[in-house]
């Protein structure tokens, strides 16, 4: 872990899990020499072309440098017996990026155990996934599905890509670019949160407005980043594509959204029209009442306008089932939030200012899915 040169600077580390994971993150870690990254694995593999450094190989008894096969079970298995190694990584950074492909069995098992181990840390953690393509069967669908749910339980934000909706953006038709294109997302992504954690703006975003985004995303967030490279009508491209981007479902993701993080970098000729008219159109289609924090930033590097926007949603599907009978056999328990059931009139037992009698998921503010 590089330590951060001022004081303010928050100490990001992003965390490639799995093969796909590793090609993405070690793809941007090669354009950001500041960068703090590792790439975990159990497929030795994956570590081509890396330092010694930025590579935590796992599970290499159980796999012997091979990959999990598909087994999610393996890639639960694999990480958990590294957790001791793991957390002392964690223990040190204040954000930790997680970039995974769900539907294998690495990814898919390893990741809740890791976003689990961060929140032990009380390191705020970001996840990343893909979602499978539809053709590639109902399993992988199925098991990314599953591992979201698990995920949710402990990170602060997961951010979903599905390839199906990604491939209505890729202009060329071989198979390379069609998987390459959530990295896309992906890099730009961790780049514009590593941008507004350590870098000041015009008007900046910081790492409390990541802070605030998390209050009101539930732990689940959209991200959309559109770019325009031509010298006129900027923003109005800008606008248009975020109109139709199949990330905001041709915009209907915004109409109800809570709160947004909005992310605006430019060239040395981009304008106060350009920001004022691509912000309008984003007051426009959000609802009166939603927290929106957003920045702008001079980037000499750029040639264009580009902008990321992080947009948060309110989970739809509920923690815990609450309508369960207690009594009713071969069902789950209902944790009820209201009272203690038969247990409700004797005394609490208190351990250093907590009642046990609650349970552990309550008190420590843990979210379970359902």
């Amino acid at each position: 872990m590089k330590p951060s040169s001022k004081k303010n600077l928050k100490r990001i580390l992003v965390l490639g899990i799995g093969g796909s994971g590793c090609a993405c993150v070690g793809s941007y870690a090669k354009l950001n020499n500041s960068l703090s990254y590792m790439l975990i694995d159990s497929d030795e593999s994956s570590f081509s072309n890396f330092t010694s450094d930025n590579i935590f190989l796992i599970g290499k008894k159980l796999t012997r440098g091979g990959s999990t096969g598909g087994d999610v079970e393996i890639g639960r298995q694999v990480i958990e017996k590294d957790t001791s190694r793991l957390r002392v990584i964690l223990e040190v950074v204040d954000i930790v990026i997680i970039v995974g492909g769900l539907g294998g069995g690495l990814a898919s098992g390893a990741i809740p155990v890791i976003t689990r181990i961060s929140r032990e840390c009380l390191t705020r953690s970001i996840v990343l996934s893909t979602f499978p393509y539809s053709f590639e069967g109902k399993n992988r669908i199925e098991i990314a599905k599953d591992s979201v749910k698990r995920i949710r339980s402990h990170a602060d934000v997961v951010i979903k890509l599905h390839n199906d909706k990604l491939k209505k953006r890729i202009t060329e038709n071989r198979f390379e670019q069609s998987f390459k294109e959530s990295h896309f997302y992906f890099e730009n992504a961790i780049n514009s949160i590593w941008i507004m954690c350590n870098k000041p703006g015009i008007c900046g975003l910081d790492y409390s407005s990541l802070q605030t985004i998390i209050k009101f995303c539930d732990g689940f967030c959209h991200y959309v980043h559109a770019r325009c490279i031509e010298d006129s009508n900027r923003s109005k491209k800008i606008i248009n594509d975020l109109k139709n981007h199949p990330l905001t479902s041709k915009g209907l993701i915004l109409k109800d959204a809570p709160g947004a993080i909005i992310m605006i970098r430019g060239d040395k000729n981009l304008k106060l029209l350009e920001i004022e008219e691509i912000m309008n159109f984003l007051k426009d289609e959000f609802i009166d009442d939603a927290r929106i924090n957003f920045g702008i930033y001079n980037d000499e590097t750029a040639n264009g306008i580009f902008i990321d926007v992080f947009i948060a949603e309110t989970w739809q599907e509920p923690l815990i089932n609450d309508n369960l009978d207690i009594f009713d056999s071969q069902r789950e328990l209902a944790l009820s939030n209201d009272n203690k059931g038969v247990f409700s009139d004797m005394e609490p037992t208190v351990h250093r200012n907590q009642d046990l009698d609650i349970p552990t998921y309550r008190r420590k503010n843990i979210k379970l899915p359902k």
